[in-house]
């Protein structure tokens, strides 16, 4: 019954051609043409401080083997400046895993914070952001995100609406953030690491 709450015939056009099909701005170049695997640090919190565990040679390998693993609590933020490459990655990672549903038994739901602003919101108003223009149902999306069939990218938290004041700042991630209170749920969130001010505001 899940997997007949919503037809995402339109979201894997939508990722496909994105990907695929259309050029980048004057270019006549796709993301397919010009997508390079990226390199990174792996980072996790050590007595409320991030500390480097290791070179990540292959991210988007690594974020595929992430969501195999039996660890649900776990999430993830992919942290890097303006231009490295985290949009394109995210996308990436949406085609890969609407290609192979059988692999990875999860549903990647790719939601752009872009001028969006959730401090009077809950997961319902951020799930339809996404809803409303695939034609979708939010609560369908919360049903299925309870199970533990989904991957909720969130993409640009950076990018939201007044994030430059430090009290809304917070105010923003926490409400997203109560997504992650599903026990079954995977997420990742995406902005650059000056954002935050220090180590202590970053975990």
């Amino acid at each position: 019954m899940l997997d007949n709450l919503i037809n995402f015939t339109d979201y894997k056009r939508y990722i496909n051609a994105l990907f695929e099909k259309e050029t980048l701005p004057g270019s006549d170049r796709c993301l397919a043409d010009i997508y390079v695997p990226l390199q990174g640090e792996l980072k996790t919190i050590v007595q409320e401080k991030l500390q480097t565990e290791h070179t990540v040679e292959n991210v988007e390998a690594h974020i595929l083997d992430w969501l195999q693993q039996a660890n649900e609590k776990e999430h993830l933020a992919i942290l890097g400046d303006y231009g490295q490459g985290k949009t394109v990655l995210t996308i990436k990672i949406v085609k890969e895993l609407l290609d192979n549903p059988g692999k990875y038994n999860r549903i990647p739901i790719l939601i752009p914070l872009r001028g969006f602003s959730p401090r009077t919101t809950d997961i319902l108003d951020i799930l339809g952001k996404w809803a409303n223009r695939f034609g979708g149902k939010a609560q369908a999306l919360l049903e299925l995100h309870k199970a533990g069939r989904l991957l909720i990218i969130l993409d640009g938290f950076d990018e939201m609406d007044l994030v430059g004041d430090t009290e809304l700042l917070f105010s923003h991630f926490n409400q997203i953030w109560t997504m992650a209170a599903e026990p079954k749920s995977r997420i990742i969130i995406t902005g650059r690491p000056t954002l935050f001010a220090d180590d202590v505001e970053r975990p």
